[in-house]
């Protein structure tokens, strides 16, 4: 009899990775010198809480975030490694100052004409009064690759914003994640998806001692298509680990594990060349195994999403569960987002803005009582406007806004604490340098988004069909190349209507 679809899955992405490949012995590789220098200014240096106004100290500050970048590319393999180190330096308020290492590598591997898997591990270590200081102004938080997971939300496997809870505090941190998400087309309309990411967050040097937390997430799916349409079957699982901790001879925090199981469909549009759309809807469950006790909730989701050769975008509304492995808890509840990174003006594409916010109002999901306790509500915005020479120097100007407010409703039972109240403000101008100059698009983490899979980089080296399209699937009436070859010259925009 032969194995199930999910561990045929699992089996065709091990081999993947591990089977040598005279493609990826066929490998060239350039490394980079990249750096940045911030000056900016922030109300709340040390992240104290609001119960604290005396400890938000007000201060300028300015930030080196020097590093080495090493891109990697063969047939039918895009890969990229980065390692940047950040000191901070507050002016003013030396108790603030802080340092950071962030360590991201991920690959693109297309196995042939019908599977890709897309791979990747991350690590940071710093200051969380600087953690949003150590991501770029559009990604969602997360330290660890991949991001926390979800019960099937519309932005994607990795989270969708950045609104998410967080420590207050000028705690030292660590965050580890690896993904992995395989695609595989048994025919030209029929494809299968499977993706599995394990992320960690630790409270290094902290008295009393916090516990070590742990997400992983597995889903498994099957997508049909039918012209510009798509119609996807969906099963995710989530498991949060709590380790226990002692402290003085007492044990201060057990071992606590949340197990969170979902199922849901998706339907997806391609809408034009540019533009699509998704909804999704389900049913998510979360469990506690030690008491056995449950609590059911409905899950939605719409978005829309822009994808160009020049930038990409998206918007949407979702209402699921979400386990967040930096508080080590599950929330239940609400948030809109959007987030992209595209060219201010259609005739050129030196001058970009690029930015993600997000709303969310969520319910702590107290899985001992099988109730919706605390509630917590989180606004984060970062925007920021970057000038660049295409030639190996930028400058960008970022402003960040981040607040969370939290309460403890009536039937809080468990004893469950929510986070504290935060808010801060912080603006930077930075000028960034890479040397010598490349082109450099990210590699991408997810499955496509759309319909036709237009907004796929081409790595197959296949002169026959050079935008990679699923054989047998029909492009869009007036569809051009979705991706330039990375030669190390960014694309140029004509000038003209856009859609």
């Amino acid at each position: 009899m032969p194995p199930p679809p999910s561990k045929r899955a699992l089996l065709a992405a091990a081999a993947i990775l591990l089977a040598p490949s005279p493609a990826l012995a066929q490998l060239a590789w350039t490394a980079h010198a990249v750096g940045e220098a911030s000056l900016g200014w922030t109300d709340n240096a040390l992240a104290q809480p609001d119960t604290n106004p005396a400890g938000q100290v007000e201060a300028t500050f300015v930030t080196l975030r020097p590093g080495v970048l090493a891109l990697i590319d063969g047939i039918k393999t895009t890969q990229r490694l980065q390692y940047t180190f950040t000191q901070t330096i507050f002016l003013g308020a030396s108790e603030a100052n802080s340092r950071g290492h962030q360590v991201d590598y991920n690959l693109l591997y297309t196995l042939d004409s019908r599977s890709e898997i897309m791979a990747g591990a991350s690590a940071s270590y710093g200051q969380l009064n600087i953690f949003n200081l150590m991501r770029s102004a559009s990604s969602p938080v997360g330290g660890a690759a991949g991001g926390t997971g979800g019960t099937g939300g519309t932005g994607g496997t990795g989270g969708t914003t950045g609104a998410n809870g967080l420590q207050t505090g000028n705690l030292t941190f660590l965050t580890t994640g690896v993904y992995e998400n395989l695609t595989h087309d048994y025919s030209n309309d029929l494809r299968l998806l499977q993706g599995l990411s394990v992320s960690s967050y630790h409270v290094l040097e902290a008295t009393p001692p916090q516990p070590a937390r742990f997400t992983i997430n597995h889903r498994l799916g099957t997508e049909r298509r039918y012209g510009r349409d798509a119609l996807i079957a969906e099963q995710n699982t989530n498991y949060l680990v709590n380790l226990p901790v002692e402290y003085q001879g007492f044990q201060t925090y057990r071992f606590q594990s949340q197990l969170l199981l979902s199922a849901l469909g998706r339907w997806r549009r391609d809408l034009s060349e540019r533009f699509a759309t998704e909804l999704s809807t389900g049913a998510a469950l979360a469990f506690d195994p030690s008491t056995r006790n449950a609590l059911l909730g409905p899950t939605l989701g719409a978005a829309v999403r822009f994808h160009d050769d020049f930038g990409e975008a998206a918007a949407g509304y979702n209402r699921n569960f979400t386990p967040n492995v930096f508080l080590g808890q599950i929330y239940y509840g609400d948030e809109l987002f959007a987030r992209g990174a595209v060219p201010f003006f259609e005739q050129t594409t030196n001058l970009r803005i690029s930015g993600g916010t997000g709303l969310v109002w969520s319910n702590l999901v107290d899985t001992n009582t099988a109730r919706l306790t605390s509630s917590l509500r989180v606004f984060s915005a970062d925007v920021g406007v970057t000038w660049d020479s295409h030639t190996g120097i930028n400058a960008s100007l970022r402003y960040q806004y981040f607040k969370q407010t939290s309460a403890i409703i009536e039937n809080a039972a468990s004893g469950v604490q929510p986070p504290l109240n935060l808010s801060r403000n912080a603006v930077l101008l930075t000028v960034g340098v890479m040397f010598p100059y490349r082109y450099a698009p990210p590699v991408p983490r997810e499955p496509s988004g759309r319909v036709d899979r237009s907004d796929r980089p081409d790595v197959s080296n296949d002169a026959v069909n050079p935008n990679r399209r699923v054989p047998g699937l029909p492009s869009m009436p007036g569809t051009t190349a979705p991706h330039t070859p990375n030669t190390g010259v960014p694309p140029t925009r004509g000038i003209g209507p856009s859609l």
